[in-house]
């Protein structure tokens, strides 16, 4: 058996207020058109923050860039949400965070384990 040790870094107060608010790295982007692309989510969303990835959904008008640190995604739905872009107004929200093969954040309280079983969470 080997055990590995992981570095911790304390969380400050600021960041651990966010997170029981139920902010996520994760951003949902409503109302979209045609014209973002993923190069526009990337040009756009660079200015708050480096992000792991984004996906468009264009067939849902939705798409997700996950931030790579929570205050970059809070900087960057400050700053957009409800801002008209290429014809439409923007909806920047928090969406749920993926860890393994569960999602937590401010929208999902049903957590489904890999067996198929679910759990409320509150």
């Amino acid at each position: 058996t080997r055990v590995y040790f992981v570095p911790t870094y304390p969380i400050s107060e600021e960041i651990w207020g966010l997170l029981k608010a139920g902010v996520t790295r994760n951003l949902y982007i409503g109302n979209i058109n045609q014209s973002f692309s993923e190069e526009a989510l990337r040009n756009i969303f660079s200015a708050y923050g480096e992000f792991d990835s984004i996906i468009v959904l264009m067939h849902k008008k939705i798409a997700f860039v996950n931030m790579t640190s929570i205050q970059a995604a809070v900087t960057g739905r400050s700053a957009l949400n409800g801002v008209e872009m290429y014809g439409t107004r923007l909806v920047v929200n928090y969406a749920k965070e993926k860890i393994g093969q569960f999602a937590v954040g401010a929208s999902s309280n049903l957590k489904t384990s890999k067996s198929g079983q679910n759990t409320i969470v509150s």
